[in-house]
């Protein structure tokens, strides 16, 4: 995963948003392939198309496996439609990197000293030593490739896994028959038997300090070759030269350093020689995914804002500098001037509508500001109750902080759709609109509060519905509750009936020891106490009630609960009985 780059996700599960970046398209349903590699672990998951970048966000494993690319690395893309098992897939062709930087790697890397890369040598059989040379069988981890009779795929396996059952082809999935498996292996072992037997017939190549030169056609070869490169003989050496082992060793580093997970073990390549990575669509979307990328590739929005800000100074500069001459023109030179002042007027008013877009920018940039004065002002002490309420007030009056999720965003079926709608609802509810009610909030609140931070292309009420319907399948941290009476809220997930009912009691106790005497709360005093609408605190307290721990006194100035002391009330009858005898 060289291009790839680690990404933080906010407390939905979705990508944190660069600046001036937006959402475009998302789909669910897709694996990530380095090259034709396929990346373990990286197969279950979501795949967010940006103005910026295509981010990938695990299903499962989203706080380790969730990455990114850089849409300023793509040159060139390319659709594979799907073939029998295969999925459709999109290639995006990566330009080398310029500076560089800390990929991430699937196998850790570790230092390869110079006994072991020498070792390494001649298990890779670079060179045919005499030991080597008199083996004619195949080695156990020797690798040989199989051409898949479907698709003409070649896949790579190894010798000591190919005597059960063939594995499936990595493109089409299919598997093949056992000859295949078995001619592969049997024309690999000839091409070893004739390599060995006629390197036991050259003479030894010659080493120099650059390489070693080829027997038969005397070419100078790179001392990591196990053939020449001009006639294809087999380089024979027996002793591998200081300076050359260093060498072989630097570049053993290399191509050990990372490991793709499908690969056997013991089998490596080369991140330089992987230009484009690819992204497999399981559940459909990729054909409004591709639309949508080569819009995006060709509009370059991670480059407008600076051209926008070197014209609109340009124009500035412009007009500074004529702005400095007031003395009135005639002739051909006043006519000169008045042109030239009406093409500053025609730049000015078309950029602007690119001012527009910054003023937007600019906008959201407030939006997030108010949001973290907010939070910090709730958790700060000392802080007016007036100035948190109407900072928060404030910034809910504002806009979403994160794009609106649309339809048109989400890709193949309604699934995709309604699961961005709840990974927005969770992080506008994240953002301090549950503190303020205190950790429960009815549906209809809710609905009305979202739609108002949209302002534009509302949210339906079922759609509304089942987007919160499905917080907990998707573990985030808020689920819907249903009281008794058919009111529908939705709260915290670690409060439970338990909890809530447990908290309320405490406070009920709390207050009757400092009073010294129990005199009852109201469902207004809960209110006033966690925050709570009437509504719920009513239905709580009815539900304390109906556990036991609350009895109710109705009178005609309403309805007071109180701790039931019959449950613990300890009555020694017998000693009331006789007393009164």
């Amino acid at each position: 995963m060289y291009f790839w780059r680690q990404i933080d996700l906010t407390s939905a599960r979705r990508p944190v948003l660069l600046q001036n970046e937006v959402d475009i398209f998302v789909q669910d349903g897709v694996g990530l392939y380095d090259g034709r590699f396929k990346l373990d672990g990286y197969q279950n998951g979501r795949v967010y198309l940006t103005t910026h970048r295509v981010c990938y966000v695990d299903n499962i494993r989203s706080a380790t496996h969730s990455v990114a690319i850089e849409l300023s690395q793509v040159h060139r893309i390319q659709f594979s439609p799907g073939l029998l098992r295969s999925s459709p897939k999109i290639s995006l062709y990566l330009l080398p990197p310029s500076s560089p930087s800390t990929p991430i790697a699937l196998s850790s890397p570790r230092p390869i000293s110079p006994t072991t890369a020498a070792l390494h040598l001649q298990s890779l059989d670079l060179r045919a030593s005499p030991a080597v040379s008199r083996s004619h069988s195949p080695d156990s981890n020797a690798v040989f490739n199989w051409i898949c009779p479907i698709c003409s795929f070649s896949n790579a396996m190894k010798v000591a896994d190919s005597g059960g059952s063939p594995p499936p082809c990595l493109t089409c999935g299919i598997r093949p028959a056992v000859s295949v498996i078995e001619q592969a292996k049997e024309a690999m072992a000839g091409v070893n038997k004739t390599a060995h037997i006629y390197s036991a017939h050259l003479p030894i190549a010659v080493e120099n300090e650059n390489g070693f030169a080829c027997p038969r056609c005397t070419f100078v070869n790179h001392p990591s070759l196990p053939q020449c490169e001009m006639c294809g003989a087999t380089l024979v050496s027996k002793n591998l030269p200081p300076t050359l082992l260093d060498n072989a060793m630097k570049d053993l580093v290399i191509n050990e350093r990372y490991s793709p997970s499908p690969t056997p073990p013991g089998m490596r390549y080369n991140d330089d020689d992987i230009d484009h990575i690819k992204i497999s669509f399981r559940t459909g979307g990729e054909r409004i995914f591709l639309d949508k990328l080569k819009i995006v590739l060709q509009d370059r929005i991670w480059e407008r804002r600076t051209r926008n800000i070197g014209a609109v100074s340009a124009a500035q500069d412009r007009h500074s500098r004529t702005s400095t001459q007031r003395l009135p023109k005639l002739g051909i030179q006043g006519l000169e001037i008045q042109s030239v002042k009406e093409c500053q007027r025609n730049l000015e008013l078309m950029h602007s509508l690119n001012d527009l877009d910054s003023l937007m920018q600019k906008a959201k940039e407030m939006v997030s500001l108010a949001e973290t004065f907010a939070m910090r002002l709730s958790n700060a002490p000392g802080v007016p109750k007036e100035a948190r309420t109407a900072l928060l007030e404030s910034s809910e009056a504002l806009s979403l902080s994160s794009p609106i999720v649309m339809r048109e965003m989400a890709g193949s079926g309604d699934e995709t759709f309604y699961a961005e709608l709840a990974r927005q609802l969770a992080e506008f509810l994240d953002n301090g609109v549950l503190v303020k009610e205190g950790g429960i909030l009815t549906l209809f609140d809710l609905y009305s509060l979202y739609n108002r931070a949209r302002g534009l292309s509302l949210i339906s009420p079922k759609d509304f519905y089942r987007a919160c319907s499905i917080f907990e399948k998707l573990r985030l941290p808020f689920r819907l509750r249903k009281f008794r009476t058919g009111v529908v809220v939705v709260q915290e997930a670690y409060y439970s009936d338990d909890a809530v009912n447990r908290m309320l009691m405490n406070w009920i106790k709390k207050t009757s020891r400092e009073r010294g005497i129990s005199l009852g709360v109201t469902a207004q005093d809960v209110n006033q106490r966690f925050g709570w609408s009437v509504t719920i605190a009513l239905e709580e307290l009815e539900i304390a009630e109906v556990s036991g721990n609350l009895s109710r006194d109705s009178s005609v100035e309403g309805t007071r609960f109180y701790e039931n002391l019959i449950n613990t009330f300890q009555w020694n009858w017998k000693k009331a009985v006789f007393q009164e005898l």
